[in-house]
């Protein structure tokens, strides 16, 4: 799968300052080696995060998920075990989804959510294979990967949560894509796949 890697041994966050045009380091970044595959910026609460593949960042031990408050790093419950790959806001909670078994030392099926003060599953067993992308489209969250059961339920390569019960996409995908986006009355996946969805009109 690809993804972008922001590497190795230390990494560094900066956030852009406008008026003074330079840039202000957020802590001191990764103190062991590992990698941070997606950041995610919740504007209504003004929190920054950032997931991946680490157990520390600055001083803090944090596995895999880690919060930026505007002054410092702070780890989320005992974390994920695992690789995080996609962080998403669905109806006021964190979710992410990636490559793990484990979410808040509980076992988790490769997705979880963060309500704020610990780790809960989504559903009952999540998949058997990791999950490269989320997305919150209309209320709905979507996700894709390779994997073809979630919850029990058959799903081939991609699926859609309304909050409680996860659903197929019609037919699915011959290939598990690896990128979802949206405009505003359509939601798109990509990927090296050659038949049925290319897009979803929005209910």
């Amino acid at each position: 799968m690809v993804k972008k890697l922001f590497l190795v041994l230390c990494i560094t966050f900066a956030h852009f300052f406008c008026l003074g045009q330079k840039f202000i380091p957020m802590g001191t970044g990764l103190k062991c080696q590992g990698a941070i595959y997606k950041t995610f910026l919740d504007t209504v609460n003004n929190n920054f995060y950032a997931g991946g593949y680490f157990d520390a960042i600055e001083n803090i031990e944090a596995s895999s998920i880690a919060m930026w408050d505007g002054v410092q790093w702070n780890s989320l419950g005992a974390g994920i075990v695992g690789s995080v790959f996609d962080i998403e806001i669905y109806n006021n909670e964190l979710y992410v989804v990636g490559d793990f078994t484990e979410a808040g030392g509980a076992i988790a099926g490769n997705i979880a959510k963060w309500d704020g003060a610990q780790w809960l599953n989504v559903g009952n067993s999540g998949t058997g294979a990791q999950i490269n992308e989320l997305e919150e489209f209309n209320g709905k969250l979507y996700i894709c990967g390779p994997f073809q059961y979630i919850d029990g339920v058959s799903a081939r390569y991609a699926a859609v949560f309304d909050g409680s019960t996860w659903s197929p996409l019609g037919a699915g995908f011959d290939y598990a894509p690896i990128d979802i986006s949206k405009s505003s009355d359509k939601i798109y996946f990509s990927g090296l796949f050659n038949f049925l969805i290319r897009f979803l009109l929005s209910d």
